[in-house]
């Protein structure tokens, strides 16, 4: 049964999908039933891959993936250039395993965040359901076209959930976001052209064994050995191709820096993400900021790190330089914002700085501090929006400066409310505190010890979490301190009724879990040990 776990986490929602095509538009609560149970389910099995997953196997990097499935999928002869071919080959390690239980947490949120949609919910709720597939499909996928395949199938859905069920700017929201992310991916499909016609499938061509035939294929594992491209290639790593002047592989690494970094999203490629934000609906806002972002951070992490460690180490400053900005830049744009969601979206870009500041540092601890990042943040980022959501319900307003006194008024919902924004802001037994000290020490160590960063990349940091605290301090006291204050008094106190039983288990769900990862933090570093090692080997092996 473990053989087939990652086709039925990746493909159960999307199965629900099409049973939603067979049933009556009017069915509305049989449409949420079928979601909420696909979802369900799929988070069950993120859960049983994690507990079945098994830590500290001391394999080779290229070896040390579980629960793999490899069909070959497509085949096709190139002439000269040799057999082509593409994979079904699905696989977790270290590095992904904790973002398939994130899918199912996220996704969960999301679909309970979405329960007060009332128009269109067989499209709403089929929509969701592809938008998880993708995702799902992008963390488990080895084979880049595969992979890449995933990547994209997540923008349409994602395209409709903001242009068809946002706010009053909807359709420029969800088309800034698709304009943005298809460029991006263009960039993307250049390197992965580029990587196909210079790899060589070693183990696929001695299997084949056609004279003068050598077999290409996208299997991402064996792209890490240097060994594999033929020499003289595009992106041969001995030949030192020039395009422009600049190094061929260099020039595809900031190829993939800008796609993946359009989803992560690194300063100034972020304008797209406080616009889909503001627009987008609650349960939209969840996904957007817990996995999408992800996505593009986990590109980085499975796709250009290890494809390119000696062009990460060749230019890893400005990539750090990049991660520093993101976080200062972010965080004083929070401090001006007066719409409660557009606050929350830039502290994400901000904390997605850290991630890339870690992920630049390339020590052990740095980078095991940005997986920990992309966790902790997926699962903090869902909590605020969902605050955010609870007010724009209520009152059909997120600006911060209508409100005040909100505790008097909503003890639940404010208690709640603070403990999250206490997390977010870092506060010491949140996960949030874990993953910036892990990124902080490793900035420091990579800059003290192999100057891959500069000092004042980790001042950046620090000073960034001065800023996000602020806001979030800034927050709490004009909302919910102090005498009660309703820009529309008379009409909005009657309709800020407490959190309701659903809207509370959220919440509280959501603030355990990053309590727990706060002071177990062990739950994701001690799974990602092994993987994490070989993974870090990978860059010395490639130095120049």
């Amino acid at each position: 049964m473990t053989g087939f776990l990652l086709s039925l986490f990746v493909f159960i929602p999307s199965l629900a999908a099409i049973l939603l095509l067979c049933l009556p538009q009017s069915a509305s609560s049989v449409h949420r039933s079928v979601s909420g149970i696909a979802l369900g389910l799929q988070c069950l099995l993120g859960f049983a891959v994690f507990f079945l997953f098994k830590s500290n196997t001391g394999q080779e990097y290229e070896g040390n993936f579980q629960f793999t499935e490899k069909i070959e999928w497509i085949r096709f002869d190139m002439g000269a250039l040799g057999i082509w071919t593409v994979d079904y080959f699905l696989g977790v390690d270290g590095l992904s395993v904790h973002l398939l239980w994130l899918t199912g947490v996220v996704m969960l949120t999301a679909f309970f965040s979405s329960l007060s949609i009332r128009e269109k919910t067989k499209a709403f709720y089929g929509l969701l359901l592809l938008l998880s597939t993708a995702i799902a499909g992008c963390f488990v996928s080895l084979d880049l076209f595969l992979f890449y395949l995933f990547f994209e199938l997540m923008l349409l859905p994602m395209y409709f959930l903001i242009g068809l069920w946002g706010g009053t700017q909807k359709e420029y929201a969800a088309l800034k976001f698709l304009i943005f992310t298809i460029v991006g991916s263009v960039f993307i499909l250049i390197v992965m052209i580029g990587l196909n016609l210079s790899f060589v499938d070693l183990e696929k061509t001695a299997m084949l064994d056609v004279p003068g035939k050598l077999v290409r294929s996208f299997n991402m594992p064996a792209m890490t050995n240097p060994d594999a491209y033929e020499a003289g290639s595009f992106l041969d790593p001995g030949t030192y191709n020039q395009v422009f002047g600049f190094d061929a592989r260099v020039l595809a690494l900031v190829f993939l820096l800008i796609g993946f970094g359009v989803k992560l999203p690194i300063v100034p490629l972020h304008t797209w993400l406080p616009d889909a934000h503001v627009e987008a609906p609650t349960s939209v806002s969840v996904i957007l900021a817990g996995l999408l972002l992800k996505t593009g951070a986990y590109g980085l992490l499975r796709v250009a790190w290890p494809l390119f460690p000696a062009e990460v180490v060749d230019i890893g400053w400005y990539i750090g330089l990049a991660g520093a900005i993101s976080i200062v830049y972010a965080a004083l744009a929070a401090l001006g914002q007066y719409d409660l969601k557009r606050l929350i979206a830039y502290t994400s870009v901000a904390h997605m700085g850290f991630f890339l500041l870690g992920l630049a540092s390339l020590s052990t601890i740095g980078v095991a501090g940005s997986l920990f990042q992309l966790i902790s943040h997926g699962i903090i980022s869902s909590g605020l929006f969902v605050v955010a959501g609870v007010l724009y319900d209520r009152t059909g307003d997120r600006i911060i400066d209508h409100y005040s006194g909100l505790a008097k008024l909503m003890p639940w919902f404010v208690g709640l409310s603070v403990a999250l924004f206490f997390a977010a802001l870092g506060l010491p037994g949140f996960s949030g505190f874990v993953a910036e000290l892990l990124v902080l020490l490793g900035s420091f160590e990579s800059a003290s010890q192999s100057q891959q960063l500069s000092i004042w990349f980790s001042v950046a940091g620090l000073a960034g979490i001065v800023v996000g605290a602020a806001c979030f301090l800034l927050a709490i006291r004009k909302m919910f301190l102090g005498k009660v204050w309703l820009k529309e008094k008379e009409d909005w106190i009657p309709k800020m009724l407490d959190l309701s039983t659903r809207e509370k288990t959220i919440l509280v769900v959501l603030l355990f879990i990053t309590l727990m990862l706060g002071l177990q933090p062990n739950i994701i570093l001690q799974a990602s040990n092994a993987s994490l090692d070989e993974w870090i080997q990978l860059f010395p092996r490639f130095g120049r």
